[in-house]
């Protein structure tokens, strides 16, 4: 019996060149894609910006933000072929260590209602609810409410 070799997955900071694959990743993802220009300002402004590679092939990122109140996720995505797999919880653990490192007791973000999967893996990381912001995210045809989850760190 072969053993079996898993392939290399690895967490980095996202780079400017990664900024056109992580924009495809986004575009297939989402029916409202970040733009690149967004992924850029996420990078001049200095925000925590990762991206999940497996065997060198870029697969997924996070971006999140750091202020005085704690984190925020502001994005996280993993290309479709890919989901299922743990590597969204990875990012989320390497965003959790560095709201740890950066002395803040809380992470948030927001999260379509519709998104169940999401909803699931962030409530089994010990996010909770603590409310709702209506009509938060654009729609085909009406806007969309975000659940807004905290989690104590």
């Amino acid at each position: 019996m072969a053993a079996s070799i898993k392939p290399k997955t690895q967490i980095r900071l996202m780079q400017y060149d990664d900024i056109e694959e992580i924009s495809l990743i986004d575009k297939d993802s989402y029916i409202y894609p970040w733009s690149k220009g967004i992924f850029r300002d996420c990078l001049l402004a200095d925000y925590y910006n990762q991206v999940i590679e497996i065997e060198k092939t870029i697969v997924g990122y996070s971006v999140m933000t750091i202020n005085t109140e704690g984190a925020h996720i502001l994005n996280l995505c993993i290309e479709k072929n890919h989901r299922g797999n743990g590597l969204a919880r990875r990012l989320i653990y390497s965003m959790i260590f560095h709201t740890q490192i950066n002395n803040k007791n809380k992470i948030m973000l927001e999260v379509r209602v519709s998104n169940i999967k999401a909803i699931s893996l962030y409530k089994s990381l010990g996010f909770y609810s603590v409310g709702i912001r209506q009509k938060y995210y654009r729609g085909i045809s009406e806007r969309e409410d975000a659940l807004l989850l905290n989690k104590k760190i």
